[in-house]
């Protein structure tokens, strides 16, 4: 299988973090893949919500990649796994499944799924009724 590999990288004091869109092929058949466990958390599982973050490369058999991937839910659905404490079980299924996937693909390896609150919501500033 061959991957196009858009890279992104962001400067974080010193270390660069490199985002790609590897995984996005899986994106689809992981949400549906999901609907049996979550019906919430499929739905939030979408390519916008979805960081691939690349952690390592290995020359060990022509080359291994290591990413994390980090899920990126809207609080209300993060909130729902979070009372009922099923976020490390919610990670350990969305990783099961990209592990699934990945099944023959000795390239790339995923190190965990990490799932982070995010309030992605626009910022209403009103009318600026007071501006003259």
């Amino acid at each position: 299988m061959v991957f196009t590999r858009i890279v992104t990288s962001v400067r974080t004091n010193f270390h660069f973090i490199f985002m790609t869109d590897v995984f996005k092929s899986y994106t689809r058949t992981v949400q549906k893949l999901l609907l049996r466990y979550d019906k919430d958390l499929a739905s939030a599982f979408v390519d916008n919500n979805i960081e691939e973050i690349w952690q390592d490369h290995d020359n060990w058999n022509g080359g291994i990649d290591t990413y994390l991937i980090k899920l990126n839910l809207p609080l209300d659905v993060y909130y729902k796994l979070k009372d009922s404490n099923r976020i490390e079980e919610a990670e350990s299924k969305v990783g099961a499944f990209y592990e699934d996937m990945m099944k023959g693909d000795d390239s790339i390896r995923l190190s965990r799924v990490a799932i982070s609150p995010s309030d992605d919501s626009q910022i209403d500033f009103g009318t600026n009724n007071n501006d003259k």
